[in-house]
């Protein structure tokens, strides 16, 4: 067993990384390099997004499939064909390789947990 404390994942802004430090999304990956050499190999990854209010996680396609748990917040889910409104509670299924997009719709950050199939 191994237990985590929450204000010891280090956050990072992806807008930072990605060269537009405007897009208000801050990533926790709650299983990193130092937690996987620690436990027994698997095919998942956990990281927590936070998207600031007005703010989009913009079109792009997934690597993997992830299964998205919705903590707090109302957002509007995309991909080519569908848009979905989603909030707290929800869960938001997206296919490998699916083209998606995250809009904060809420006046207060969308927190959502994102499981990553990594075995895709």
């Amino acid at each position: 067993m191994l237990v985590q404390r929450w204000q010891d994942i280090e956050e990072y802004n992806l807008g930072s990384i990605l060269g537009k430090p405007e897009l208000g999304v801050k990533v926790k990956r709650i299983t990193n390099n130092v937690i996987r050499g620690k436990l027994t190999k698997y095919n998942f990854d956990i990281e927590h997004y936070s998207v600031e209010p007005g703010k989009s996680y913009t079109m792009s396609h997934n690597k993997h499939a992830m299964v998205i748990y919705v903590m707090a917040g109302d957002a509007l889910f995309s991909n080519e064909k569908i848009k979905m409104r989603v909030n707290n509670g929800d869960i938001v299924y997206i296919k490998h390789k699916e083209l998606n997009q995250i809009d904060n719709t809420s006046s207060e950050p969308l927190e959502i947990l994102c499981c990553i199939d990594r075995q895709n």
